[in-house]
């Protein structure tokens, strides 16, 4: 199950489990960049598909960025977070549009693919 929370001032979070999904600072100026971070508290490591296990979705759920990264597995320890940085350009280089958007991180769970998302507002 995915729960999506949206928080007034300089975050968003959203919380799976022991697994926690910050998106900062949100609402975020435009061109301003954007630290997605995953925490896992889950007691066990967890493993990333790739380098950059996530995406960026506008408010119709079409893709806006997709990060290149190796593709290879990364664990996360229990009790580790790991962050990326957007600088929110799309697919194309340009400057996202003001709105809402939807940041999105895969992740193992021992054999099972899962993800977590966090709303964004761009203002």
């Amino acid at each position: 199950m995915v729960i999506v929370l949206s928080a007034c001032g300089s975050s968003s979070s959203s919380s799976v489990g022991k697994y926690t999904l910050t998106v900062s600072p949100s609402p975020a100026s435009g061109g301003e960049t954007v630290t997605i971070t995953f925490t896992n508290n889950s007691g066990s490591t967890v493993a990333f598909p790739s380098t950059s296990p996530w995406t960026v979705a506008d408010s119709s759920e079409a893709n806006v960025y997709s990060p290149i990264g190796a593709t290879v597995m990364v664990d996360l320890p229990s009790g580790d977070s790991e962050a990326w940085s957007w600088n929110q350009a799309d697919n194309n280089g340009s400057q996202a549009p003001n709105g809402r958007y939807v940041i999105s991180v895969i992740y193992y769970e021992g054999d099972e693919l899962k993800s977590i998302d966090a709303s964004l507002e761009i203002s």
